[in-house]
């Protein structure tokens, strides 16, 4: 979930191991391992959080994302997807596909 809303659904070892949607990919990044001393620090997300008072236009997570397109600032991403995956992000199927996955 961002902002309130679901961004990404579906199994657990799936989401965790594939990630679609760019902030869940950010999160699971931003987990430190627990197996391993971290010297850099740990990664975070840039930007801010939405304010929920505001009314959302677009994907909530725009801001902070670095594979926006025009289309994410004014349009949000219903959450589609086939069988258990879904995802609201309207570059997640290209971005999988330009990575060959």
């Amino acid at each position: 979930m961002y902002a309130g809303s679901i961004v990404e659904e579906g199994p657990v070892s799936e989401v965790f191991s594939a990630p679609s949607h760019p902030y869940t990919s950010a999160l699971i990044k931003s987990v430190p391992p627990l197996d391993i001393r971290l010297e850099s620090g740990l990664v975070s997300i840039e930007g801010r959080p939405p304010d929920l008072a505001d009314k959302q236009i677009g994907c909530a997570f725009c801001p902070r994302c670095s594979s926006k397109i025009e289309k994410c600032i004014d349009q949000r991403p219903p959450l589609r997807g086939t069988g258990l995956r879904k995802v609201a992000c309207w570059v997640a199927g290209k971005e999988q596909a330009s990575l060959g996955a």
